[in-house]
């Protein structure tokens, strides 16, 4: 493995899982570096994930041990192909829009999947589970759009704009504008609701909205060294509950909630120890972003 491209197609150790950092990115790199040599595109490493796994939902509305074994198997494989697409489309400098909004799509749509077999597999022995699973399902959405909110703020206070993802609404609103439904449709659809998801996770973090308004203004696009090196040492702690909202810890419980033949339990997972973790996780970053704007604030 060449050490200094593996490193260029990882965002930053400081928001990276370590499961991600000894299993997932390791593999996904020779995984990407396969897929560029035979001239695969990201977007296509992203479409083969998504097809993997959706395969993997399908296998776990069986109840037969065997079968959801080879789910699982898919899964992890979905989840390989996931990191390959980022780290190729750093590798080869062609991340777009378009590919983050796919690559975002693809986990919804495996989690789709997966939520509908589980509850096809338990609804004759619960009968409420579509509704647990509906709650479940809001909570899982609202838990990703914030962890991954916080991760890409850590890597734009850090490291810069070029190895942060994030984006405001009204940018996406005026790009919209910008384009003909009769030309562009499909994009204009990707970005409608990539503008809500980005609503999402603005509405959840009012006074870090604040903070990067009032860091724009006083500063534009570059942040000073000192503040960014501040930000690390006060912000680095939270992105082990970040990490833990991604989806490796979903992925553990899921298969041993598959293996005790107890599915039910991750979606009471999702509904309870997820939500108390995304609680404290927006707590502590508001706490951490208005303790910023008053330091801004004083500096001004």
């Amino acid at each position: 493995m060449d050490k200094t491209n593996y490193v260029s197609t990882l965002k930053s150790e400081d928001t990276e899982e370590w499961l991600d950092l000894q299993f997932t990115r390791p593999i996904g790199y020779y995984l990407a570096y396969a897929y560029q040599r035979i001239k695969v595109t990201p977007n296509g490493v992203t479409l083969i994930s998504i097809i993997l796994g959706i395969g993997a939902g399908i296998c776990f509305y069986s109840s037969q041990l065997e079968i959801n074994f080879i789910g699982m198997l898919l899964l992890i494989l979905a989840n390989l192909h996931d990191s390959a697409d980022g780290q190729l489309a750093r590798l080869t400098g062609k991340s777009t829009r378009i590919g983050r909004i796919l690559d975002g799509v693809a986990g919804d749509l495996w989690f789709i999947t997966i939520y509908i077999s589980l509850c096809l597999r338990l609804s004759s022995m619960h009968p409420n589970i579509w509704i647990v699973a509906i709650i479940a399902g809001i909570s899982h959405v609202i838990q990703a759009a914030m962890a991954d909110y916080h991760r890409n703020i850590h890597l734009l206070f850090v490291y810069g704009r070029s190895r942060s993802e994030i984006e405001c609404s009204a940018d996406i609103e005026r790009r919209i504008k910008e384009l003909s439904f009769k030309h562009a449709p499909l994009s204009i659809i990707a970005l409608y609701f990539y503008k809500n998801y980005t609503k999402l996770q603005e509405f959840f973090s009012p006074q870090l909205q604040k903070l990067i308004k009032q860091i724009k203004l006083e500063y534009g696009e570059t942040i000073p060294q000192q503040l960014s090196t501040l930000f690390r040492i006060k912000n680095k702690h939270l992105m082990k509950y970040t990490n833990i909202l991604t989806f490796n810890t979903r992925m553990i419980i899921l298969f041993i909630a598959l293996l005790i033949e107890q599915p039910e339990l991750y979606f009471y997972s999702e509904i309870t120890i997820f939500n108390l973790l995304l609680l404290y996780m927006i707590y502590k970053q508001e706490q951490i972003s208005k303790f910023f704007c008053k330091r801004v604030t004083y500096n001004a």
